[in-house]
């Protein structure tokens, strides 16, 4: 039952209310004219809230399809980017034959470490980590414009309502706050 019809059988009961209270008294005029505009009301208010709730639900409906389709289309934007799990398991001679660059290749390191520190890092220990691997200091603020590209390509996601806060995982629509790979990021 959703909101809406809820609304409508309330709105039918102080009709039919109003109805056995003129029933019941079907000598007192006063009661019948005062109270048969209030029954035509809630009848019309009834007809009007079915009208929208027919209405929500086809809109709910195709914005579902829509979202479909969506998902469809971003599985298949997926397949154009190169992700680290696509080169697991290549000899070195396949990889020379790709076009990866250094940056292509840095990426895939930061989502590695991301990985491996349990899906979610913040950018100050993604700078520690970095340290601790490479000995290299790297800019707080190119570091953080590369993960925004990155979130701009789909490889990472920021963490809502909190800065620098970076996960592979999409944030699930239950609770923003929660991060658990989905099912097509689990087959991944």
């Amino acid at each position: 039952m959703t909101i809406v019809s809820s609304y409508v059988d309330f709105v039918n009961s102080q009709a039919k209310r109003l109805e056995r209270i003129i029933a019941k008294h079907p000598e007192d005029k006063r009661a019948k004219t005062a109270y048969q505009p209030f029954i035509q009301k809630f009848e019309a208010i009834a007809e009007h809230l079915n009208r929208q709730d027919e209405l929500n639900q086809s809109l709910q409906h195709r914005v579902a399809e829509l979202e479909g389709e969506l998902a469809k289309r971003q599985l298949s934007l997926d397949n154009l980017d190169l992700k680290p799990h696509d080169l697991a398991g290549l000899p070195p001679e396949v990889i020379q034959q790709l076009s990866i660059g250094d940056v292509d290749l840095q990426e895939f390191k930061f989502l590695e470490m991301i990985e491996a520190a349990g899906g979610t890092m913040t950018l100050d220990k993604l700078i520690i980590q970095l340290y601790r691997e490479t000995s290299e200091v790297h800019d707080r603020a190119k570091l953080n414009a590369r993960l925004y590209r990155m979130t701009s390509k789909g490889m990472l996601y920021s963490v809502p309502g909190k800065r620098g806060v970076y996960s592979i995982y999409k944030p699930t629509e239950a609770s923003q706050d929660s991060y658990a790979p989905t099912p097509e990021e689990g087959d991944a």
